[in-house]
């Protein structure tokens, strides 16, 4: 295994080994719904992924496509599970078939046992996928934009645009209201708002406990070592939250730039993506163009490099 990077503005993925070495290109670079090998596939600006090692199977977020892709590493193809190619507007809870159902701005997903839950942004809701029926459908959100916890059919949300799990509760960057919820999967089914204010309007940079917490528009999330790191996108930060709901800036000093070193003595520009492997973490730094590493240990980070990585239309990749 290795990373696995959405490359949105080139619609395509790259996989490369830990130290930037280039494994494979998947996606010609031009913006289309294409199954097929990896040099035939074509995205539109895919987001969020999941990997299935036990598997080889990579499933990925298609949001402009508004679809879900199945990604074969072992056989090196690319299919469609889920979607039609065209943006669903219903926002009523509704399931159906994958391949028969309309979708909206899929943006980032993460797979729990046999099921994909799925941070739908466009009908500010969470949806699941059983992998084994192919039947996808809403888990919670009526639809509406807003903040409202309680049961998954109360339940609202604001533009979710970033999940992870540890085994009992999905964790959501709720990015239009500036909070992290809870959705949990287990038990009892109930959303909550772990920090944040969750108001619409209520954003700013402010450590604290819970709804005295203030975010700006976070896109990612990743559970790691029992706490969850977020990307606070807007304040160019990013912060450690636990599941109580207590939040401390770790990285970034809170001005847009391309600096490294250590803790708050560094610099992102709207980081969105975030991956933990072992004791680093992996940032997508999406207006710096860049994949930043983090020693979890030292919180010490660095800007990775891919050499001989070019864009779609300025070179020719290797036959990989």
């Amino acid at each position: 295994m290795g990373l696995f990077i959405a490359d949105s503005g080139h619609h395509r993925l790259v996989m490369s080994s830990f130290d930037g070495e280039i494994l494979h290109l998947i996606g010609t670079g031009k913006s289309d719904l294409t199954d097929g090998a990896f040099n035939e596939a074509q995205f539109f600006a895919p987001q969020g992924m999941a990997y299935d090692a036990e598997n080889q199977i990579l499933y990925v977020a298609d949001t402009e496509n508004h679809a879900l892709r199945r990604v074969d590493l072992k056989r090196q193809v690319v299919e469609t599970i889920a979607g039609t190619g065209e943006q669903s507007r219903n926002i009523n809870p509704h399931s159906g078939a994958g391949l028969e159902t309309a979708l909206n701005s899929p943006w980032d997903l993460v797979k729990v046992g046999n099921t994909l839950f799925i941070a739908m942004a466009g009908p500010h809701q969470i949806w699941q996928m059983d992998l084994e029926t192919g039947i996808i459908k809403t888990y919670a959100g009526t639809g509406a934009e807003a903040c409202i916890d309680g049961s998954l059919t109360e339940s609202a949300f604001a533009q979710p645009s970033g999940i992870t799990n540890n085994g009992q509760e999905l964790y959501i960057a709720d990015s239009e209201v500036s909070s992290i919820r809870g959705v949990e999967i287990v038990e009892s089914y109930q959303v909550r708002t772990v920090c944040g204010s969750g108001g619409l309007f209520g954003f700013g940079d402010v450590d604290g406990q819970g709804e005295d917490v203030r975010l700006q528009h976070c896109l990612g999330v990743e559970y790691a070592q029992n706490f969850l790191w977020v990307a606070d996108t807007y304040n160019h930060k990013i912060k450690l939250v636990s599941p109580s709901g207590n939040c401390q800036t770790v990285l970034g000093d809170g001005s847009a730039g391309l600096q490294n070193g250590q803790g708050k003595n560094t610099r992102f520009f709207e980081p969105s993506g975030l991956s933990a492997m072992d004791s680093y973490l992996y940032i997508s730094d999406t207006n710096n163009h860049a994949i930043r590493r983090v020693d979890l240990n030292t919180f010490e980070v660095i800007t990775l490099q891919f050499p001989g990585l070019c864009a779609p239309d300025v070179c020719i990749p290797p036959n990989l």
